[in-house]
């Protein structure tokens, strides 16, 4: 029941995403920036909720172990940090189609990675949904960018986006196999908050070495992109963020890595609600083989 709980909650977050996406591309930031106004304005809202599960449901403040606390820290710093950056370095560099498709390859390099270190093994029948889903999310992707053509690669630099990328995947799984490993005992706002905090103190860090604070600056009269940015940071960080770390606290490591990875099937009714963007026949049959995959999986769950 708990795992079929945690699998829910993946999806869940996978959905919050999307839906934040339609707010964040309307912010006038660098993603540097982005991320370091996301992070800390979500760890401020944990602070309130924190407060009141504490003064209103005699909800301890915090219940962590050190070794939890140092797990969780650090999969906030990495996971969110420097696998952020990686992550939007990448797809600066190769443009959203290639840049997408290769963080598909985050799942299985989580998976496997958790098999080693966490001992999280799956059945075959489970990893052949996980391939399903996985090669539904990529027929999306890469149909839903195909009128919005990537712009060319500068010469020279394929590679380095390429590394980038690999080194935002590599990131991402250690900081998903470190999440899995400390949030085991510790309720799941204690933990966001934890990740939060982690991830906002480097970004604010970091900021120093770069134009970010010059791109706030220039940001504060603009109320409509400080409405989005605040949406954002509330419905993807502080919801997806909680989602995410119930669904990695109860499902096996690749379960949950494939779950919320599916992002990319809750942005085609978001974009056609919001954007009214037309859907192609061969990406709504993506979405179709990846969720038949998502199917196999839940009915799968507790196997």
């Amino acid at each position: 029941m708990e795992e079929r709980l945690g699998a829910i909650a993946g999806l869940a977050a996978a959905a919050s995403w999307a839906i934040a996406s339609v707010w964040y591309v309307r912010v006038p930031l660098g993603a540097g920036a982005i991320t370091t106004c996301k992070n800390t304005l979500a760890t401020v809202c944990m602070v309130f909720v924190l407060l009141v599960a504490y003064f209103f449901f005699d909800q301890p403040l915090f219940t962590v172990s050190e070794s939890a606390f140092r797990d969780i820290a650090i999969s906030g710093v990495i996971g969110l940090g420097f696998a952020d950056i990686a992550y939007f370095r990448s797809i600066q560099i190769l443009g959203p189609r290639r840049g997408l498709t290769l963080t598909l390859l985050t799942t299985p390099a989580t998976t496997l990675l958790g098999q080693v270190w966490l001992g999280d093994r799956l059945t075959v029948l489970v990893w052949g949904w996980i391939a399903m889903t996985l090669f539904g999310i990529a027929v999306v992707m890469l149909q839903r960018s195909e009128k919005n053509r990537d712009q060319e690669i500068r010469p020279g630099s394929m590679h380095w986006g390429v590394i980038c990328a690999l080194f935002g995947i590599a990131n991402m799984a250690v900081g998903s196999v470190l999440l899995k490993q400390g949030v085991q005992d510790v309720p799941p706002l204690e933990a966001t908050f934890i990740r939060l905090l982690a991830a906002s103190v480097f970004g604010v860090v970091s900021s120093f070495w770069g134009s970010q604070i010059a791109e706030l600056k220039e940001m504060r009269g603009n109320r409509n992109a400080m409405r989005d940015l605040c949406l954002a940071s509330v419905v993807g960080t502080v919801f997806g963020v909680c989602l995410m770390l119930i669904a990695f606290k109860y499902c096996r490591i690749g379960v949950a890595a494939t779950l919320t990875s599916t992002s990319p099937l809750f942005v085609i009714p978001v974009v056609y609600f919001a954007y009214r963007e037309k859907i192609g026949p061969i990406a709504i049959g993506g979405a179709v083989i990846a969720f038949l995959g998502v199917f196999g999986l839940l009915m799968n769950i507790s196997k």
